[in-house]
C-alpha cells in the first residue's frame, strides 16, 4: 500500500475524520485505521485509495484537503516520471 494512498494525522484529526465519515459516508468507515493511542504524533489514520477524490471534493476539514493535495501532487510526479521513462527510445540510452 503506497504512502500516497494513506492519510496521516493525529488522534484529534482521526476523530474529526471519523465523525465526518460517520455522518456523510458511513460505509467508508472500514477505510479507517484503529484510533491512534497517542495524540500529537502523526500516524496512518485512513486508507484513501478509493475515496481520495470524493474526500477532496466533499470533506470540509482543511487539513484533509491539504494532505490530499500533497498526495495528488506526489502521484502526479510518480506517474509522470514512470510515463516519461516508459517512452524513452532505445537510441536515447
Amino acid at each position: 500500500m503506497a504512502a500516497c494512498d494513506n492519510l496521516y494525522g493525529t488522534k484529534k484529526q482521526w476523530k474529526q475524520l471519523y465523525k465526518f465519515l460517520k455522518k456523510n459516508k458511513a460505509e467508508w468507515l472500514v477505510s479507517m485505521y484503529p484510533e491512534p493511542d497517542v495524540d500529537g504524533v502523526e500516524t496512518r489514520i485512513c486508507y484513501t485509495g478509493n475515496v481520495q477524490g470524493w474526500l477532496y471534493e466533499n470533506c470540509p476539514l482543511k487539513w484533509v484537503k491539504e494532505k490530499l493535495k500533497c498526495n495528488f501532487d506526489v502521484q502526479r510526479i510518480i506517474l509522470g516520471k514512470a510515463h516519461h521513462e516508459d517512452n524513452i527510445d532505445e537510441e536515447d540510452i
